[in-house]
């Protein structure tokens, strides 16, 4: 990663009375970060304060940059407050309290002055969906392979949307995954296998001569990928697949 990519993420959850956040800074990451690395994290709950919104949104802003002098954020992304149809949300909507929000976060990105196509704005539905909290922090905690106890909600759901951020980040910036390319090719090989043995009525000669064929055209599909698809799915005894890979059925397993 240049130094003109470099990425310092800061993700809010805002709040008028404990404000969770997250900071990753990829500057201090390898060329391909392993955003679980909690080298790279740091993250905390502030209780702004003030009597009016406008003097809230100042002192929340002035926490934070106390506390990001050394990881100053490019980008930021923040969970944009939504109405909620429960009893709840109708009576957080009626006391003005979704408003607050709102304008707790403009006032706080304002003053960060971060260019506004770095700035990421999400529901909670766009980024988390239905899940419940602890489902969040039972998927962050094996993702991060570590104990959350001592955090809060607000710290954690600041955690996962910084989380889900950089994930389509890095994805748009080097190409999927590669447990994720691992995956979509093997869904791939083993519709392509299935096909083929369906087109030869079960006649194995003849499937195992479109096996050869399949992974002669397809050169992305490893051999190793292509035995554990073969001993998975098709139940394909080692032996048998040794039978494959022999020179006259030309196959490149």
């Amino acid at each position: 990663m240049t130094p003109r990519e470099a990425v310092a993420l800061l993700a809010i959850d805002p709040s008028t009375i404990n404000l969770g956040w997250a900071c990753c800074d990829l500057a201090r990451a390898d060329p391909k970060p392993d955003i679980y690395d909690v080298e790279l994290w740091t993250s905390g709950v502030i209780h702004p304060q003030g009597l009016e919104i406008q003097h809230k949104w100042q002192d929340a802003y002035e926490q934070l940059a106390a506390k990001l002098r050394d990881h100053w954020p490019t980008h930021i992304v923040a969970e944009q407050p939504a109405f909620f149809g429960s009893a709840r949300g109708r009576i957080a909507a009626r006391q003005d309290h979704t408003i607050r929000l709102g304008q707790m976060l403009a006032g706080i990105v304002a003053w960060f002055r971060v260019p506004a196509a770095n700035v990421t704005l999400l529901t909670p539905m766009e980024w988390k969906g239905n899940l419940r909290k602890d489902v969040t922090r039972a998927r962050l905690e094996k993702a991060f392979g570590g104990d959350s106890a001592e955090l809060s909600d607000d710290e954690v759901d600041a955690i996962g949307l910084a989380v889900f951020w950089l994930r389509d980040y890095l994805r748009r910036r080097n190409g999927t995954p590669l447990d994720e390319r691992h995956l979509n090719q093997e869904a791939e090989f083993s519709r392509l296998l299935a096909e083929a043995r369906e087109a030869v009525n079960g006649n194995d000669t003849n499937w195992w001569a479109r096996i050869s064929t399949i992974l002669r055209r397809r050169q992305d599909i490893s051999r190793g990928l292509a035995r554990r698809v073969l001993r998975r799915d098709f139940k394909i005894r080692p032996r048998q697949i040794e039978t494959i890979s022999e020179p006259s059925h030309r196959s490149f397993i």
